[in-house]
């Protein structure tokens, strides 16, 4: 479960992110991602996330074994939210992957 407050930050519980090595399988309390741009929108996948902020850009974090996180699959897991891409308007997370739509 994931969720935008008013400032923008993003909150998310549950089972998600459980390969986070600072958290256990299940997250009981919400985990807070401080974005430097006030988020607008956000999708969730299996095991990732995306975040567009007001400034249109995408940042992503989660498992990206299969490259869902469009940052190749070098990395098979980002922590902390990481810029992927400007002048995103719109994002959609599937199971093991993300389609987003470009200015």
């Amino acid at each position: 479960m994931n969720g935008v407050t008013d400032i923008g930050e993003v909150i998310v519980w549950g089972s998600m992110l459980s390969q986070t090595p600072l958290l256990s399988a299940s997250i009981a309390n919400p985990l807070h991602f401080r974005m430097s741009h006030h988020v607008n929108r956000v999708a969730a996948g299996q095991e990732h996330m995306c975040f567009i902020t007001n400034t249109h850009q995408l940042f992503a974090v989660g498992a990206n074994d299969k490259g869902q996180l469009g940052l190749g699959t070098g990395i098979p897991f980002i922590a902390e939210p990481r810029l992927v891409q400007d002048n995103v308007t719109n994002v959609a997370c599937g199971w093991s992957h993300t389609i987003i739509g470009i200015k």
